[in-house]
């Protein structure tokens, strides 16, 4: 059921039609790759892979022992899994904390058109984790590599996005 009065072809197949006046671009365009470790103190929120619980985005502990060196985050950063995507373990920040493991931080530097909220549930998709799931590399444990995440193409509504946007979205990921 198509919810818009007009929609426009995104460019991209796996993607296809997009509703007109929304913009399909790559992740690297919008948002940078935190990478820099740094030793957290001891009273710092530390977050691994294994405190998000799958599909939610829901912290069930904010103290992991895992690691001794994590990537700093901050309040509108999105943490993904990239170490076994099947897990679906993605996570929107409200609050400052270290990254501990395998949970890539991703930091809008385009807030003036881009939300990372939006970002969250775009990587929520399932069109979005079946291809990480694809063009994951590995022997036993299978990673999407940094660069394959960030040259991902995603879909977004103008900044000021209505509700019927956000359903739109709903409707395509789930």
């Amino acid at each position: 059921m198509r919810k818009y009065d007009s929609y426009k072809d995104s460019g991209v197949e796996w993607i296809g039609e997009i509703p007109s006046g929304w913009d399909c671009d790559r992740i690297k365009n919008h948002f940078n790759h935190i990478s820099e470790k740094i030793k957290p103190e001891d009273d710092d929120k530390k977050i691994s892979s294994e405190d998000v619980d799958s599909f939610f985005g829901k912290i069930n502990n904010f103290y992991s022992r895992y690691g001794i060196l994590g990537v700093k985050f901050n309040p509108g950063d999105v943490l993904f899994n990239k170490l076994g995507v099947k897990v679906h373990k993605l996570f929107h920040s409200t609050f400052e904390g270290f990254s501990m493991g395998e949970l890539i931080v991703l930091r809008n530097r385009s807030k003036d058109t881009f939300n990372s909220k939006f970002l969250y549930y775009q990587l929520t998709r399932t069109e979005v984790i079946d291809l990480c799931k694809k063009i994951s590399n590995g022997v036993t444990l299978k990673r999407v590599s940094v660069d394959d995440l960030m040259n991902l193409y995603i879909t977004y509504p103008p900044l000021k996005f209505n509700k019927k946007s956000f359903f739109f979205l709903m409707k395509i990921s789930y």
